[in-house]
């Protein structure tokens, strides 16, 4: 998997547990609701495991180490191929 398919795998399984997080906003007691975000979350925190292991961190926060050695050294965002 590319690295712009590991993004927009993210992106869509952060859309989908923020999606349900809001629906618990206003039912809290919603027993599949919030099973389905333990499941979404958990698999998001995987694929960001699987992300960074494979391409470096994607926050600053996510490996302070790593951040000097590899993040520093790549290209910034906007110089690399397909941008933003």
């Amino acid at each position: 998997m590319t690295k712009q398919q590991r993004l927009e795998e993210l992106s869509a399984i952060s859309l989908v547990a923020h999606d349900i997080h809001l629906f618990l906003d206003v039912n809290p007691g919603h027993q599949q609701a919030m099973s389905d975000f333990e499941h979404y979350t958990s698999e998001y925190r995987k694929l960001v495991q699987a992300y960074e292991k494979d391409f470096g961190p994607l926050t600053i926060a996510s490996n302070v180490d790593h951040v000097t050695t590899r993040w520093v050294k790549e290209p910034w965002p906007w110089k690399n191929e397909g941008g933003l």
